[in-house]
Order: structure tokens, then C-alpha cells, then sequence
């Protein structure tokens, strides 16, 4: 088993890759609140809003897209 802290980055890539707090804490050999308390120190809730403002934009110009072509 691995401890969390000696792969965070691991655990963001799990996580962006769509993995569970609990899956990614079974994989590393820890609980899924390590799992949580260890991400919210990487700075992934910033990484998260990064993501969904880009999700955003790719929805609203897909929207666009699909009036002009209608």
C-alpha cells in the first residue's frame, strides 16, 4: 500500500479520471476522508471550478452553434 501523501498527484489524476474518493483510497490503501482531506490540500476544489467553467463555455458555444446551423 501506498500512502496518500507520497502520491497526491496519483490520487488527482484518479480523480479527474473519474474515480470515487472511496475507490482511489481502496486503490492507495486509505480511507475515503484522507482521500478528501488530502485533495482539498492540492488545490483540486480550484482545479474542479477550472473544469466546469470550461464545461460551461463548451455547452453555451455548442448551443450557439446549434441555433445558427438550425
Amino acid at each position: 500500500m501506498i500512502p496518500i501523501g507520497n502520491d497526491l498527484p496519483k490520487a488527482v489524476m484518479l480523480t479527474l479520471a473519474g474515480l470515487t474518493q472511496k475507490e482511489i483510497g481502496d486503490r492507495v490503501g486509505t480511507s475515503q476522508s484522507a482521500v478528501s482531506y488530502r485533495l482539498r490540500g492540492t488545490g483540486y476544489d480550484i482545479i474542479q471550478k477550472i473544469i466546469e467553467w470550461y464545461r460551461s463555455q463548451i455547452r453555451e458555444r455548442v448551443g450557439l452553434a446549434e441555433k445558427i446551423d438550425a
